[in-house]
């Protein structure tokens, strides 16, 4: 199962001399990844949370993770905190605690969100949201039912959503539709290890998928119908991939250099424009596409990082955005950050302290 702890960002505005007043808004014990999505000016976070307790204490049969959506208004007030039920077809094969976890949200052009749980690892299901109360409105089983598959990703293209992963040492990608029909399912081998990490749509519709395979990442551009158009690997672990109209961004690590952090600018056709290595070691990193350019933001020792580049890769800008002891993982959108505040508890486990935040590019967290 993955073992990321959360941090979330939320927003979708742009800012404005008319912005709400900035606020800060956290979420306890241990809190995994999952997404954030912005629906009419609302930020919404779908969020899996285990309870910090010490290693011994997850042999209870009474345990089990939290997976849920929450949503807030602009003035960052919580307007309700939803558990994801399980499936009546899960609860009758679950046999003591219950692990699951949500892999992703996208939102519909509509409000409704799509979101991709495990509530049996390797055994993924697609749920349609009502945002407004964050009622699911149908569920089902998704996946290659000839192996387990672990959903990485899934993201809006057009009115679908495409939702990627790995089965076995297969890339694995498949594009739904809003009412839960499967358009395509297409899976391409990778040699002994692979899975996609993030997925992206250009302004053409067409989907870029970023994947690794062993100590390498591999990108694919496919069309609408899941046809592969183009392909690219180079050198890397780790990838975050962002794309503006035209162009592709990565964000990577490459293993035992000195610089171990690259961003890198691609066109649509997969060629390289640009290549930028980064000095500091960061212990996160996000990658966010917003009005035309790239904004990657670093944790790094007592602060996190925000570098701006433009379409073509182009470095633009630098800010210090948050002072903060450490972030474990980084989610931007607009004028809000999110990071993981981690911590121990009395009884030694490490947790965390997710904290969401409005900012300011120039004062920092306010």
């Amino acid at each position: 199962m993955k073992t990321l702890l959360l941090a979330i960002a939320l927003s979708a505005a742009l800012p404005s001399l008319a912005a709400p007043a900035a606020w800060m808004t956290s979420f306890s014990g241990r809190t995994q990844a999952a997404g954030l999505v912005v629906v009419d000016g609302s930020p919404v976070v779908a969020y899996t949370s285990t309870p910090c307790v010490a290693p011994s204490e997850k042999d209870d049969p009474h345990f089990r993770n939290r997976m849920a959506i929450t949503r807030f208004d602009a003035t960052g007030k919580q307007l309700y905190d939803v558990e994801i039920p399980r499936p009546k077809e899960v609860v009758a094969r679950l046999r003591g605690p219950s692990y699951g976890v949500i892999d992703g949200i996208a939102a519909l052009p509509d409000g409704d969100l799509m979101v991709v749980a495990e509530f049996i690892e390797g055994f993924p299901w697609l749920l349609r949201v009502d945002s407004k109360t964050g009622g699911v409105r149908f569920s089902k089983a998704i996946g290659d039912p000839q192996g387990l598959t672990v959903i990485a990703a899934v993201a809006p293209v057009g009115d679908d959503v495409v939702i990627v992963g790995g089965v076995g040492a297969k890339i694995y990608f498949a594009r739904y539709s809003a009412n839960g029909e499967k358009r395509w399912e297409q899976s391409v081998n990778a040699g002994d290890s692979g899975s996609a990490h993030s997925v992206a749509a250009l302004g053409d519709g067409s989907i870029v998928v970023a994947a690794t395979s062993e100590r390498q990442i591999i990108l694919l551009h496919l069309d609408a119908s899941g046809q592969t158009l183009g392909q690219r690997r180079f050198e890397g672990t780790s990838p975050q991939l962002a794309t503006t109209r035209d162009t592709i961004g990565v964000a990577y690590d490459v293993l035992n250099t000195a610089q171990s952090l690259r961003f890198k600018a691609l066109d649509a056709s997969l060629a390289e424009l640009a290549e930028v290595p980064f000095d500091a070691a960061a212990s996160a990193q996000f990658l966010a596409a917003q009005n035309g350019s790239f904004r990657l933001f670093t944790g790094e020792p007592e602060k996190i990082r925000m570098t701006s580049f433009s379409a073509r890769g182009k470095r633009e800008e630098q800010s210090d955005v948050a002072d903060v002891k450490f972030a474990v993982q980084i989610f931007d959108a607009g004028d809000y950050l999110a990071f993981v505040d981690p911590f121990f508890h009395d009884n030694g486990t490490l947790c965390g302290k997710a904290r969401v935040a409005r900012i300011s590019l120039s004062k920092g967290i306010q």
